[in-house]
Formats: C-alpha cells, sequence, structure tokens
C-alpha cells in the first residue's frame, strides 16, 4: 500500500514536471497585428451642387399708349372787310393814300383784308388797281370781325348799294366795329346807325347823332373820321387815314 502510493505520487510528479517543461520550452506566440486601414483611393464624388434660384425678371412697366394726334385746330383766320365806294374817275391820290393805308395797316396788324363792291368790279387808277374779291351780295357778315368803308372822293352823298347798308346794320347789331371815313359816314347815316352816337364830318349834317368835330371819333364800336385824304390836300388837315385805320385795330386787339 505504501508502495503503490509512492509509485502514483511520482508518476504524478514526472507528469508535472513534464507539464512545466513542455510550458517552458514554447516560444509565446507573437500578438495578433491589427489590420492597417488603408484610405481608400476612390475619387471622391463632388458635392451635389445646390441649384441657383431661376431669376424673375422685373415685370415692366407698361408704356403709356401714344396718343393719337389731334387734327390741327382749325382757326379761321381775322377777316376785316373794307368796303370802297364805287364811282367813275377814282382818285390815284384816293388808291394808294387811303384804300391802300388801310389795306396795308390792317394786314401788317394780322389781318385777312377782303375788299368787296357792289359789282365786283377792281378799283383802278391811272397807275394802281385794287382788286375786289367779292360782291357785296356774297357778303356774311358773320365771317368778319370788324369793317372799314373808305371814303373814295365820290362825291356827296353818292351812290350808296343797298347790300352795303344792310351789311352795317348787321355788323352793328352784332356789337362789330365799324369804321368810315368822311364820305362813308353817309352810309352810317343811312344805315341809320348813327342815332345818339358821337360822330365826325366835314360840318353837323346828320342831326340823330352827336357832331364831335372833323377829326376822329369813336364811340363804341362807331368810329368816324371827317378828313379823308382829299380833303385834307384841300383843306390843309391832317389826313385822318392812319388814326382811323389804327382805332379799328385797337378795337380788335383783343382777337389776336
Amino acid at each position: 500500500m505504501t508502495r503503490r502510493c509512492s509509485c502514483l505520487t511520482m508518476v504524478m510528479a514526472l507528469g508535472l514536471t513534464l507539464l512545466l517543461v513542455t510550458a517552458c520550452g514554447q516560444a509565446p506566440s507573437p500578438p495578433t497585428a491589427m489590420p492597417t486601414v488603408v484610405p481608400s483611393t476612390a475619387t471622391p464624388m463632388p458635392p451635389t451642387p445646390t441649384a441657383a434660384p431661376t431669376p424673375v425678371p422685373p415685370t415692366p412697366t407698361p408704356e403709356p399708349p401714344t396718343p393719337t394726334p389731334l387734327p390741327p385746330t382749325l382757326v379761321p383766320p381775322l377777316r376785316v372787310l373794307v368796303i370802297p365806294r364805287e364811282g367813275p374817275g377814282l382818285s390815284e391820290l384816293m388808291l394808294t393814300n387811303e384804300l391802300g393805308v388801310m389795306i396795308s395797316m390792317l394786314e401788317q396788324a394780322g389781318f385777312q383784308v377782303v375788299v368787296a363792291s357792289a359789282s365786283g368790279e377792281p378799283f383802278e387808277g391811272r397807275t394802281t388797281t385794287v382788286e375786289t374779291d367779292l360782291e357785296l351780295a356774297d357778303v356774311k357778315v358773320a365771317d368778319y370781325v370788324g369793317f372799314i368803308l373808305p371814303c373814295m372822293a365820290q362825291g356827296l352823298p353818292g351812290p350808296v348799294p343797298p347790300e352795303a347798308l344792310e351789311i352795317v346794320r348787321e355788323a352793328v347789331a352784332e356789337g362789330k366795329p365799324v369804321a368810315a371815313q368822311y364820305g362813308s359816314v353817309v352810309i352810317l347815316h343811312e344805315a341809320g346807325v348813327l342815332e345818339g352816337k358821337k360822330y365826325a364830318f366835314e360840318y353837323d349834317r346828320f342831326s340823330e347823332g352827336i357832331y364831335s368835330g372833323t377829326g376822329v371819333v369813336q364811340d363804341g364800336n362807331i368810329i368816324t373820321s371827317g378828313t379823308c385824304s382829299y380833303r385834307a390836300k384841300v383843306a390843309g388837315r391832317p389826313d385822318g387815314t392812319p388814326e382811323l385805320t389804327q382805332k379799328l385795330i385797337d378795337s380788335l386787339a383783343h382777337l389776336l
């Protein structure tokens, strides 16, 4: 019994020794290396671009419509009617110094001058001719802003066309200025427009009016001169033609 135990003990001791020798004789295993992380060589994807906002064009300001041009205003010309007395043997002096001066002054002031007579014939002197634009029968008072009656040295009372009387009456009734020189003051008298009006003449002849000398007199829209170019030469007085014409122009100045 004792021997068996000793043998067993020895066997166990030998086995343990062998285990130790074996364990000590083995080299330790090297530690397991961690795998090296190799960075990827793949080309990186570019970032997705942010879409730019679509520009919104500004709302254009609408252009105002082009206005349709209006036709030019048709402004009627300012016409003055001249009614010279007709008769034989017209004086060159009256054609140039009276009728010619009246027409020239009115045109320079900006008026369109229309000459009318009963016959429609031109006024002719030795070297001067003034054409007639229309006959008295065709005159429409509404077409004219003023009226002037030259003397023309045709004597007194001289022929007075009925058309001239009617034109004067209508013009005065419409408040339009009427100017008359010497012999043509008779036309105002026969037309009945001197009632209560101051007038100029060679002498006090028309009882219905108020005689006011031989110069140039204006009473409202009635303008008269007592001295024509012929009477001025004979009597040595100033010719009333320029002043008479100017007073008519002044009466119409508000229309220019």
